[in-house]
């Protein structure tokens, strides 16, 4: 019996050490990212515009000109960097918009639940607030599919036409199927491990 008892105050001492050092890590990874990010955002400028769209500003980055305009919706947990590619050879022959939602790269981000409804009403008044006139083409990468869906539903008057690129289905759940994953790549985000491995 004492050697059980010897063996087990050792598996909680190396258990509790390695707990230890993982909350070191975890804490020593939050600061670290708190600095970087705060040295990214001085030394990363937005490459478009901020607008306001009431108390608080998305980020839109337009190119090209003529109509009508494409609309570039990316998919969960990717800003507008995604469609670097897609965005310049497009707008040789029209204009193109992209932009980061609430929370995502340049943009501020909300206090209030993001719905897809609410998503698709900032779009909207992003979109006029800017001035970018209809008609849209409406392009959408994963669930950014149904946030084009809703819009075109919401807004049929504005919309020209769509695609839909690997498009979520409006059959996979009410809410996001992936939120637990976001609420994971948040805490992720926070405390370095993603600026660490990418």
């Amino acid at each position: 019996m004492p050697q059980v008892r010897r063996i087990l105050r050792w598996a909680l001492r190396i258990a509790g050490a390695i707990l230890g050092l993982v909350v070191v890590a975890l804490a020593f990874g939050t600061v670290y990212q708190s600095i970087a990010g705060n040295i990214d955002e001085t030394k990363y400028k937005a490459p478009g515009q901020l607008v306001d769209i009431g108390g608080r500003h998305l980020h839109l980055y337009r190119t090209g000109h003529g109509s009508p305009t494409v609309i570039l919706e990316s998919g969960l947990g990717w800003g507008l960097g995604t469609w670097r590619d897609v965005q310049a050879g497009a707008a040789e022959f029209t204009q193109v918009c992209s932009y980061d939602r609430a929370g995502y790269g340049w943009s501020d981000p909300d206090p209030s639940p993001r719905t897809s409804s609410e998503i698709v009403r900032d779009l909207h008044t992003l979109l006029q607030k800017a001035g970018v006139q209809p008609p849209y083409v409406l392009v959408g990468h994963s669930i950014g599919g149904l946030y084009m869906q809703l819009y075109a539903a919401t807004y049929p008057s504005d919309v020209s036409g769509m695609v839909l690129l690997d498009s979520s289905h409006e059959e996979q759940g009410h809410d996001p199927p992936s939120r637990p994953l976001l609420g994971v790549m948040k805490a992720i985000g926070v405390t370095g491990v993603s600026r660490l491995l990418f």
